[in-house]
């Protein structure tokens, strides 16, 4: 690849990148400005997975790091046997940062918004996935364990 398609690329990686509170939390899973997707303006655990290894290469652990425990946050924490709500433990399938920047709020989602209504029932893999290769990259390891 030669460097200036690699810069390109570079810039629209960037440029998907969502914050919260001025802080990198993941990466959209689409970004179009001239059309307006389902949810795919939402941090997807499984896509950001595979961006977390490009950061984490790059040098840049910290948006790993804030990922991670921001879908731990988001997780349910009600423990129930309700088919139809997310049990305890779930990690969403993917989250939206809505709101200005002083009023934000982060929104979990388990399936509800779903293109096929699909329960995350691998988002817990894929953040696990997240976490090892964050531990062997030494940003934290056990010390984000802890948190």
């Amino acid at each position: 690849m030669n460097q200036e398609a690699r810069q390109r690329a570079w810039r629209l990686f960037e440029e998907s990148v969502v914050t919260y509170r001025g802080q990198p939390v993941g990466t959209v899973a689409a970004h179009d400005p001239e059309t307006e997707a389902l949810n795919y303006d939402q941090v997807f655990t499984r896509d950001f997975a595979i961006s977390a290894f490009a950061f984490l290469l790059d040098g840049r652990p910290e948006i790993v790091r804030h990922f991670l425990t921001t879908a731990v946050r988001l997780q349910s924490h009600e423990r129930q046997l309700d088919c139809f709500k997310p049990g305890e433990g779930l990690i969403p399938a993917s989250f939206k940062v809505t709101g200005d920047g002083v009023d934000e709020r982060l929104t979990g989602d388990f399936g509800e918004a779903a293109i096929a209504r699909v329960a995350p029932v691998d988002s817990g893999f894929w953040w696990l996935l997240t976490l090892q290769g964050a531990m062997n990259r030494s940003v934290g390891g056990f010390a984000l364990c802890s948190d």
